[in-house]
């Protein structure tokens, strides 16, 4: 995760999106977290009517769904930090646009504050 942080702060820098703040971090990421072309999209899952428990670590929009959904966005999320956002970005794209979109938006949640503390972003 480490070298991401460091290729993906080098993209931002390049693209001169560093005074951008959170916009510059979903720009780039936005490039690499996208639905590749030919790979079928899954169906999104009915919704539950079991409750769940709100997980901090997903965007809001997702409580409403089943807890399957929300699995596999924590499973990339974990994905991305143990083997890196590009395979976990592959893994999502194939997974359909409501889990690509909501891992993408977790993923900004998770690592703008990274950028911020570290000085990556204004």
């Amino acid at each position: 995760m480490e070298r991401d942080i460091q290729e993906l702060a080098k993209e931002v820098k390049e693209k001169g999106l560093s005074d951008q703040g959170r916009q510059a971090l979903q720009t780039v990421l936005k490039e690499r977290v996208t639905v590749a072309p030919g790979v079928p999209i899954a169906p999104t899952p009915a919704p539950s009517t079991q409750p769940t428990q709100p997980s901090p670590n997903l965007p809001d929009y997702t409580q409403a769904e089943p807890a399957d959904v929300k699995l596999k966005i924590e499973k990339l999320l974990d994905l991305a930090w143990h083997k890196g956002v590009k395979h976990a970005a592959k893994e999502a794209s194939a997974a359909g646009p409501l889990i690509l979109d909501a891992f993408h938006d977790a993923l900004i949640d998770k690592l703008y504050p990274e950028f911020k503390k570290r000085g990556l972003l204004k």
